[in-house]
Formats: structure tokens, C-alpha cells, sequence
């Protein structure tokens, strides 16, 4: 691994460790973090390229663009969806649906967890095709519980957003291309 790969590999990790920690802590995960890390993660992008990282600019954009949605619905937190825009500026557009896939696997297993944990895996089920119509209607249709509602069931989703950060840096997928 080159240098600046290194550094960028050990800059992610500190920002998804800073993140985790603040999300399994407080619940939320604080601009600085973020910030930083997006700014950081475009520096470093530029570096290794020698110029406009403009894959790591798609990226942040393309992850923005999939997440503020998410988080109007109710259905992903402000930080998370700050955070997943740091971590495209790390990886870049190339890499940020291996970063949607793991991270959605992690966190489905977290929500599993988290739900047999707490006894509530009938109701979650239950809610599911209701969440789902919602978010497919942008919120025209179906039920939703918002992460702001006290009853909601939420899970710290910046840990399932690192999970998915660290497996597609280790283990990126392929989506096509020509052979």
C-alpha cells in the first residue's frame, strides 16, 4: 500500500472510530466528526489522484443525494447521513454501493440483534410492510415511526455505516463493467 493510501486508510478508521464511539454513547454523531472527516477524506482524495478528486466528489454528492432523502423520511438520522457522505469522500463513487450493501447487511443484523435483545421482533415485523410503502410513497402512504418518536426502535446505524465502510475498503465488490 503507497503512503497516501495508508493515510487515508488510517484517517477513515479514525473518524468511523470517533463516530461509533459518539453513536453507541449519545446517539448522534457530531458535525466535527463529519466535517472533518469529509474535509479530510477530499484532501486526501486530491492527493492520491494529483488533482480534483472527482470521484470522491461524485461520491459525496451520489451519498448525499440517497441519504438526506432518508433522513426527511424519518428513517436515517442527520449524522448518519453526514457520515455516509464522509465515508464516499474516502472511497469514492466506485465503492459507495459496496458500502450501501455491507453497511445495509450490518445493519439488518444489528436491528436483528437488537430487536431479539429487546423482544420486539413481532412488532418490528410486523411494522415493516408499512415502513416500506412509506418510504417508497415518500411518505404519501403507509405507517412510519420516526427516530424522533420515544417508542421508535432505533439502532446506532453509524456503526452499521462504518461496518460497511471498512468491509468494502478491505473487500470492494464489482457492479458491472466490461470484463
Amino acid at each position: 500500500m503507497d503512503p497516501i493510501t495508508t493515510v487515508q486508510l488510517i484517517a477513515l478508521l479514525v473518524m468511523l472510530g470517533l463516530a461509533v464511539v459518539s453513536d453507541l454513547r449519545e446517539r448522534r454523531i457530531p458535525n466535527r466528526v463529519t466535517v472533518w472527516g469529509a474535509v479530510c477524506g477530499l484532501v486526501l482524495s486530491a492527493l492520491a489522484v494529483g488533482g480534483v478528486p472527482s470521484s470522491a466528489i461524485l461520491g459525496v454528492l451520489t451519498a448525499l443525494g440517497l441519504s438526506v432523502p432518508a433522513f426527511a423520511l424519518g428513517v436515517l438520522g442527520a449524522g448518519d447521513a453526514k457520515l455516509l457522505a464522509a465515508v464516499a469522500a474516502f472511497v469514492g463513487l466506485a465503492a459507495l454501493p459496496s458500502v450501501l450493501l455491507y453497511g445495509g447487511l450490518a445493519g439488518g443484523i444489528l436491528g436483528l440483534v437488537s430487536s431479539v435483545q429487546r423482544g420486539t421482533v413481532i412488532p418490528v415485523l410486523l411494522n415493516l410492510p408499512g415502513t416500506f410503502v412509506y418510504v417508497a410513497t415518500f411518505g404519501r402512504r403507509g405507517t412510519r415511526q420516526s427516530i424522533e418518536d420515544p417508542n421508535a426502535r432505533t439502532i446506532p446505524y453509524g456503526v452499521a455505516i462504518a461496518a460497511g465502510a471498512v468491509a468494502a475498503w478491505f473487500m470492494p465488490l464489482s457492479f458491472g463493467g466490461a470484463a
